[in-house]
């Protein structure tokens, strides 16, 4: 009996310290992810910095219902979920395409140099990403320059309806697909050879 009781006090103190272990974490998200959430209060308000939450006028649906009277409403909403998808579908091919072009690859140095150099993109916050892509794609910018010292007429990537929101996929997808390479990699490496043998044969 006494052995059994033992064994039970062990087990609760695991766990125990299990728990201690993931609190931090779930404090982070609670704090960073859930808190942030309470400023939804301001779509239903006249909301105004100085007054704050507590002391705006509250009014219900009335924010909304100016949204979807305005005369572009569905044009914004048809270009979101372009964008979106555009985004997902040649962010998805452009990792699977680079992760089976690397996995090919023979020397591993190469290979990880690459690997770091298509992954850098994904630190750059939006904010130095925006600065450099107007430095680059301005109607003065470094590539309309390179355009006209050719005897092209410049590009307007950044005010052109119909070219702007493909530089923001194109971009996106530059920013980001590098993330997704390691992950694929990852999946890659975990895949037995002798099934490469299998398939050849």
């Amino acid at each position: 009996m006494m052995t059994r009781v033992k064994i039970k006090s062990r087990i609760n103190t695991s766990n125990l310290s299990l728990h201690l272990m993931i609190w931090p974490a779930l404090l982070i998200v609670i704090i960073f992810a859930y808190g942030p959430m309470f400023g939804l209060v301001m779509a239903f308000q006249e909301f105004s910095p100085i007054q704050g939450w507590f002391r705006s006028e509250w009014v219900g649906l009335a924010n909304f219902k100016e949204m979807f009277i305005l005369p572009n409403f569905f044009q914004v909403i048809k270009n979101t979920f372009f964008i979106s998808l555009m985004e997902i579908l040649l962010g998805q091919m452009m990792a699977i395409v680079v992760t089976l072009m690397l996995d090919q690859a023979r020397n591993k140095s190469i290979r990880r140099t690459i690997q770091t150099i298509i992954y850098l993109p994904h630190f750059l916050s939006w904010v130095i990403l925006g600065g450099i892509l107007i430095e680059i794609l301005s109607l003065d910018g470094a590539f309309n320059q390179m355009l006209t010292s050719i005897g092209m007429e410049p590009v307007s990537f950044l005010g052109n309806p119909k070219i702007f929101p493909w530089t923001l996929i194109v971009s996106h997808v530059w920013k980001e697909f590098g993330f997704a390479t390691i992950v694929y990699f990852a999946a890659l490496t975990n895949i037995d050879p002798t099934l490469y043998e299998a398939a050849e044969m």
